[in-house]
């Protein structure tokens, strides 16, 4: 997830045209990851994400669904899958 704002910004451009049809955009995670390994990097993604979508991530491992890695998604107010 290094220097992806590019890409980021070409996809999210893409789905202009559809944003009144999006609930919400959903990240979905492999079941390998942690919550403390991707921490950072989905920190840095939170900075590059506009606000005028909803995101919904899907973290698998169950690192996931411990009261410190929702209350850290609850601080960036992203609902968890």
């Amino acid at each position: 997830m290094e220097n992806v704002s590019f890409d980021v910004f070409s996809f999210l451009s893409a789905l202009t045209p559809l944003h009144q049809k999006i609930s919400a955009l959903v990240l979905q995670l492999p079941s390998s990851l942690s919550f403390d390994e991707a921490k950072p990097r989905l920190e840095n993604l939170f900075y590059l994400l506009p606000d005028n979508f909803l995101y919904s991530i899907e973290g698998q491992h169950e690192s996931w669904f411990l009261d410190y890695a929702v209350n850290c998604l609850k601080q960036y107010l992203l609902g968890l899958k």
